[in-house]
């Protein structure tokens, strides 16, 4: 398949990757998505938004081939503190995708880096959870050509639903797909 567009969300979240390593998950996730990074295809407009707490998602757009040495410095330089809005991060990064299309249907691709659930909409984690399945059945709805794809380092198969809505993967890191 080719993309149009390929947008990460990394999480910021500072914790520990597993108890069989001492490698932070922000380094694994940053590892994983510079990987993706050098492998898109040349022609793949990639674009990052970063969640770094609550009130803290940066959209720092498109990068196309020729910037893509600033896309893996903007990478590397992400700090692992705060909290996880999911739900921000995934209208953020669709609405980006839809500005830059100009085209309700146009196909994109997200690629949600995480290793938690969504900690901002409510402390209480069903009422979270379902605001984010609900945010990418709604996402979807209004874009159809839209695919989540989800990189689960917390092994939380709740978050499956964002993929499942969307037509994405879901992988996590016990996951033989990731």
């Amino acid at each position: 398949e080719q993309y149009r567009e390929y947008l990460t969300c990394v999480n910021e979240f500072n914790s520990v990757w597993n108890t069989a390593k001492s490698e932070p998950r922000i380094d694994a996730a940053k590892a994983a998505v510079k990987d993706a990074i050098r492998k898109a295809p040349t022609f793949v407009e990639l674009g990052l938004v970063v969640f770094n707490g609550c009130e803290n998602v940066k959209n720092h757009g498109f990068y196309l081939e020729a910037d893509r040495n600033d896309l893996l410095k903007a990478v590397s330089a992400i700090d692992a503190t705060g909290s996880t809005p999911l739900v921000d991060s995934m209208i953020i990064a669709a609405e980006n995708m839809k500005i830059k299309n100009e085209d309700v249907n146009a196909e994109g691709y997200i690629v949600l880096v995480t290793d938690g659930e969504e900690t901002c909409v409510s402390k209480d984690s069903k009422v979270a959870m379902k605001a984010v399945c609900e945010t990418a059945k709604a996402l979807k709805k209004a874009n159809d050509g839209l695919v989540i794809n989800v990189m689960d380092l917390s092994n939380n198969s709740k978050l499956s639903c964002i993929s499942e809505f969307t037509g994405g993967v879901y992988a996590s890191v016990s996951s033989e797909q990731t």
